[in-house]
């Protein structure tokens, strides 16, 4: 996750925030939707804040590049923040559905995997 959240641009005082709703959002059967509502707004409260950070004071980031597109008239406001959701979550996801499972796959003895799944 701290990875994505590098190539974002979040700040590292802002990592406790990023980490409370990659665990509340993705996870409406362990917490109730209020909760996830809750920490849903508040991320795009941030996320907009943070774009328009990036706005008057741009660093190599992802969220300087989505304001690029921004203000070059390629991207709406709406899609800029949907962009930067996007990002937030495909990362953190991708590492903990996708590669994790699949180096622990190749690491299992022969027929192992094949064996757990009967």
């Amino acid at each position: 996750m701290r990875v994505t959240w590098d190539l974002l641009g979040i700040a590292d005082v802002d990592v406790a925030l990023f980490r409370s709703w990659a665990e509340i959002i993705p996870s409406l059967t362990h917490c109730g939707a209020q909760d996830v509502d809750h920490a849903l707004q508040d991320m795009d409260d941030y996320l907009r804040a943070q774009l328009e950070a990036k706005r008057s004071a741009p660093r190599d980031d992802m969220l300087s590049t989505i304001v690029a597109a921004q203000d070059a008239g390629e991207l709406t406001d709406p899609q800029a923040l949907n962009l930067a959701r996007l990002m937030f979550f495909a990362g953190p996801n991708s590492t903990t559905e996708i590669i994790v499972p699949g180096y622990e796959g190749a690491h299992e003895p022969p027929g192992a995997v094949g064996k757990t799944r009967r």
